[in-house]
């Protein structure tokens, strides 16, 4: 199964790595290289996420960090929404993001 990220996704993804960098750009790429590897996981293991919060999605948290990756699977895909600080707002849903 594949792993897309939606544009949305990556932009959250690039901010996450920007912030972390202000104050430590090795843990930003430690960071990052932690949700990337999480992501891809969801190829072999696309229900590994828990059910979501918004309809028909998943959610797979990152452990040991304070995000949280919403997705949801479509034919032979898996579509990552967002990358989601867990001390968010969560959305009612993600309405044109597919």
């Amino acid at each position: 199964m594949d792993v897309v990220w939606l544009e949305e996704a990556v932009g959250d993804l690039k901010s996450v790595g920007a912030y972390s960098a202000e104050d430590d750009p090795e843990a930003a790429y430690q960071v990052l290289t932690r949700i990337q590897t999480a992501a891809d996981s969801l190829a072999h293991h696309p229900e590994m996420g828990r059910p979501g919060r918004v309809a028909k999605t998943r959610e797979l948290v990152i452990s040991g960090l304070p995000y949280i990756l919403p997705y949801y699977l479509k034919k032979d895909e898996v579509r990552i929404l967002a990358v989601m600080h867990a001390s968010r707002k969560w959305p009612d849903d993600f309405k044109g993001k597919s």
